[in-house]
């Protein structure tokens, strides 16, 4: 499955994207979310998904790169983790 890149996105999908993260760190499930990724990715550390307030983008872009997934990818990633 081809993800599509975020500026390929549009309107609401671009909304969702951006904001899983932040979200899902608010509801307190960021905690689970970082267990279930470093299961699914052994190479994560605590360290690449520790959340700094504001810094959301560069996390992702630097999980991304890590990955070799696109941002767009990594983020549908991280909102279907569960």
């Amino acid at each position: 499955m081809k993800f599509p890149e975020l500026k390929d996105l549009k309107g609401s999908q671009i909304s969702v994207l951006k904001n899983c993260v932040m979200q899902t760190n608010k509801t307190g499930s960021w905690a689970e979310k970082k267990e279930k990724l470093k299961q699914k990715f052994p190479d994560i550390t605590d360290k690449d998904l520790h959340y700094y307030d504001g810094k959301e983008t560069v996390m992702i872009e630097q999980l991304a790169l890590k990955l070799g997934k696109t941002n767009a990818e990594l983020r549908f990633i991280i909102h279907a983790v569960i």
